[in-house]
């Protein structure tokens, strides 16, 4: 798959447009969508890997699209191999914790490298791709540092032409870019006095560039 930043560079120079629409994003979303990421990030905050957290962002993937009925490859592991994948790598988790993208001035090249690493060794849904159901648990472990990542927006976003990754290794090249260009809009956004964090989708500024993108491309197609 194809990167492009040409939508990227337009965001970031007119990202303020986008703002005023962060306040009721989560109106698209609501009930479970809202209620299980709050619990989460709660949990992550006031007791880091514990069991309720964990199940909690196990909860939270489920009602954001991870886990569908029938005979589709959109089915989430099961909790105790997801738990399982979590806690062998909670000792880099606990060292990345309380790290925060607006503590540094440059690209933290090694860091992202290895948050990307601990991404994709995760094991989060039953398809070959690991890009979306793994950005989304990073998410709510180390949200300060991390967005999640979707199909539908960030992918679309940064994609040339939407289409398969070829494997693994294209997946992880295109999740590392992505994290390269929310650390380079966030270096913006921590100066900006109307950006607000709030507990229900812009919870964090790798989250509100999430939201930004969202938002972009749904104003930018109708």
């Amino acid at each position: 798959m194809t990167l492009t930043d040409i939508k990227f560079e337009h965001l970031k120079t007119d990202y303020h447009i986008y703002l005023p629409y962060l306040s009721n994003l989560h109106e698209d979303f609501g009930g479970p969508s809202v209620y299980f990421h709050q619990q989460a990030l709660i949990e992550c905050s006031q007791n880091f890997l514990s069991n309720r957290h964990i199940e909690m962002i196990y909860a939270t993937l489920s009602s954001w699209g991870m886990h569908r009925m029938g005979k589709t490859k959109t089915k989430m592991v099961s909790f105790d191999i997801f738990k399982s994948s979590v806690m062998k790598m909670a000792s880099d988790l606990e060292e990345l914790r309380f790290l925060n993208l607006t503590q540094f001035d440059y690209p933290p090249n090694d860091l992202l490298q290895r948050i990307q690493h601990i991404c994709f060794r995760l094991q989060v849904s039953i398809s070959n791709s690991k890009i979306v159901g793994n950005s989304k648990a990073l998410a709510h472990i180390i949200p300060n540092l991390v967005p999640p990542i979707d199909r539908q927006y960030s992918i679309r976003f940064f994609a040339q032409k939407l289409a398969n990754f070829k494997d693994t290794n294209e997946e992880a090249s295109f999740y590392l870019h992505i994290l390269q260009k929310c650390f380079e809009l966030v270096q913006i956004l921590k100066f900006d006095p109307h950006i607000t964090i709030d507990n229900r989708f812009n919870s964090s500024l790798p989250k509100i560039f999430d939201n930004l993108l969202m938002i972009f491309l749904k104003k930018s197609t109708g």
